[in-house]
């Protein structure tokens, strides 16, 4: 049905357009112009309807900001940091701030937790790795267990199975056993 003359658009129009081309894909972006012109106040309500159930609310706000929406308040403390660079701000020494007599200063209680447990380490079972452990302790736990357990006998380890040990000239009778000391 082709229409003789010129109408003005209205709001509708402008709604139905965009709802359009937000609803069709790209590659029939082409003939919203052609609809538009031929198509009643009915239909591009029902665009404009399609376009609202098909578009969930939270992706109505995603990327299309809007100057009526609610910002937080921001609020400056006076002791916390400022707004602004911090790599232009002038740095403020701690040690000027706070200054700490020696006599004043408290070991804190994670460091005797610590030299605990790198004490334990070396005993059996110091090896098992806590949730409290910190890492340079749980490293150190890695490192000592990695090493193996070859101190445990003394340095003279074997190395045969309880079958290897079975199947051997001594355990047949052949060759000499050796007298413990």
């Amino acid at each position: 049905m082709m229409r003789s003359g010129y109408k003005i658009p209205t709001e509708m129009d402008f709604q139905s357009e965009r709802a359009l081309y937000n609803i069709l894909e790209p590659r029939y972006h082409y003939l919203v112009p052609e609809w538009m012109k031929t198509a009643s106040d009915a239909e591009k309500r029902g665009v404009i309807k399609l376009a609202r159930i098909a578009e969930p609310k939270l992706l109505k706000s995603i990327g299309r900001p809007r100057s009526d929406a609610f910002e937080p308040m921001l609020k400056e403390h006076p002791w916390f940091h400022k707004r602004g660079n911090p790599v232009l701000q002038p740095r403020v020494d701690v040690i000027e701030k706070f200054p700490v007599d020696a006599s004043e200063y408290q070991v804190p209680s994670w460091m005797n937790d610590d030299l605990y447990e790198a004490e334990q380490i070396p005993k059996p079972g110091g090896c098992i790795l806590k949730l409290k452990d910190s890492i340079n302790i749980m490293r150190q736990k890695n490192w000592t267990r990695n090493q193996g357990t070859y101190q445990m006998f003394s340095g003279s380890f074997d190395g045969a199975t309880t079958t290897h040990s079975c199947y051997t000239r001594e355990a047949i009778g052949l060759a000499p056993m050796t007298q413990p000391e």
